[in-house]
C-alpha cells in the first residue's frame, strides 16, 4: 500500500522501513517522506487521524477487484471498519 502513494519509491529502502516498524508505528511522516523521490509526487499524510480510507486494488490476469473501507481507530482501542465496498467489472 505503501509503495502506491508515489511513483518511483525505492523498493528495497520501502522494504526496511516497513520491516523496522514491525511491533510499532512511526511518530513523524518525515521518516515516511525521506522515501519519497526528490521533485516526485506530493503526498499529503498525517498520523493524528482516527479515520482511515483503505483503497486496495487486485488485478490477475483480465480479472480485476477493488476494496473501499472507511476505518476508525479511536485511541489505543481495536479499529472498527464502518464502511466497505466492493468494485468489479
Amino acid at each position: 500500500m505503501l509503495s502506491s502513494l508515489a511513483d518511483q519509491i525505492d523498493p528495497i529502502k520501502l522494504k526496511a522501513f516497513v520491516e523496522q516498524r514491525q511491533t510499532s508505528g512511526e511518530e513523524d511522516v518525515k521518516a515516511f517522506t525521506e522515501l519519497l523521490p526528490a521533485g516526485g509526487t506530493t503526498v499529503k499524510i498525517d498520523v493524528t487521524s482516527d479515520w482511515f480510507m483503505l483503497q486496495q486494488q487486485v488485478v490477475v490476469g483480465s480479472a480485476r477487484l477493488a476494496l473501499y473501507s472507511v476505518i476508525h481507530r479511536p485511541g489505543s482501542n481495536d479499529p472498527v471498519v464502518y464502511y466497505h465496498s466492493t468494485d468489479t467489472p
